[in-house]
């Protein structure tokens, strides 16, 4: 995903408390996004998740601020 073209910076982080993992990608535009969402990629990564069982959420929102 490093190398999908609009990828500004990927942040990978954990909770060890709550036994969980996230992935956030920051997205260079609104139409970057929209191109991975309709990627083989993106099709391909759900496809891995689901045969593993693995849970998996993809949610999208508009940066506001960034530092």
């Amino acid at each position: 995903m490093r190398r999908f073209p609009g990828v500004i910076a990927i942040y990978h982080f954990a909770r060890p408390d709550q036994g969980d993992e996230k992935t956030i990608a920051i997205w260079e535009s609104a139409e970057a996004l929209k191109a991975y969402r309709e990627s083989d990629l993106v099709k391909e990564a759900v496809a891995f998740e689901k045969k593993m069982g693995l849970p998996s959420t993809r949610e999208a929102y508009p940066l506001i601020n960034a530092w």
